[in-house]
């Protein structure tokens, strides 16, 4: 999931046409939302259980992601700012409480090889997400440049990702029954 903010900063960059201290004052108050609220996730996924937590977060995500398929380049950056926190808020409740639903299922003896499981993964769906994304973004542009229907395409392409995540939450995690 942090493959967003190197995607995000290439797409404000060329796509929009801010300049690259812009783009980092854009993604910061989303980084430090993500940064200060990380422990409040696992503290949600104990008190409301996986099934709701990880339906809550997807549901962010899609929300978030939905009005990126229809900018332009004269979009109001604070509604990007705006966009990017709920953004993280959705990460924070889908990605980081579900490490611990996975976990629960393995014993305490092999948590290391699990978290190595998971982190290895991670890092290969990050590399090749990124890389089919803007695979995607560059051959909707022309010329060499960057445009504003490739990036929509990408975002698209994400929020189906996050259909599919959403129906995985709500069919197949079951709900724990001591939660609420």
């Amino acid at each position: 999931m942090d493959e967003w903010i190197c995607t995000d900063s290439f797409i404000l960059q060329s796509a929009i046409g801010v300049s690259a201290i812009i783009t980092g004052y854009i993604i910061l108050p989303a980084t430090l939302v993500k940064a200060i609220f990380s422990p409040f996730g696992s503290g949600f996924y104990k008190k409301f259980g996986g099934h709701f937590t990880s339906i809550l977060g997807s549901c962010l995500l899609i929300i978030s992601c939905v009005p990126f398929i229809f900018f332009n380049v004269n979009v109001n950056l604070i509604y990007v700012i705006l966009l990017y926190v709920i953004r993280m808020f959705g990460v924070i409740l889908l990605l980081f409480p579900m490490l611990s639903y996975s976990l629960k299922e393995v014993d305490k003896s092999d948590y290391d090889q699990g978290m190595s499981i998971i982190n290895s993964n991670r890092q290969i769906v990050a590399a090749l997400g990124t890389t089919i994304l803007l695979t995607f973004v560059s051959a909707i542009s022309t010329h060499g440049d960057v445009s504003i229907e490739g990036i929509n395409l990408a975002f698209f392409l994400q929020l189906i990702l996050f259909v599919m995540a959403l129906l995985i939450s709500i069919f197949l995690l079951k709900p724990e029954k001591d939660q609420f």
